[in-house]
């Protein structure tokens, strides 16, 4: 089972971080200095024009990251 895997040290490692700034700037640092292999993250799936304005912080760390990242986009509803 995954426990038992994580238990023998088989599987990746979850950190939990408390910080504040710029979520992408921070989340960045926090994979160049610990040297992460992969970046997990969500997506609120805003608008091309919210996401322009606002930025995106999914879009800040894809471009910029030294490892690989996945952006977990968020489950459309279905209509019936």
């Amino acid at each position: 089972t995954a426990r038992r895997l994580r238990d023998g040290g088989v599987g990746p490692t979850v950190k939990e971080e408390l910080d504040s700034g710029d979520p992408a700037d921070i989340i960045l640092a926090a994979a160049e200095q610990d040297n992460m292999d992969l970046i997990i993250m969500g997506s609120r799936g805003l608008a091309a024009a919210r996401r322009f304005l606002l930025g995106s912080v999914s879009t800040k760390v894809t471009t910029h990251a030294h490892c690989a990242v996945l952006v977990a986009h968020p489950k459309e509803a279905h209509t019936a």
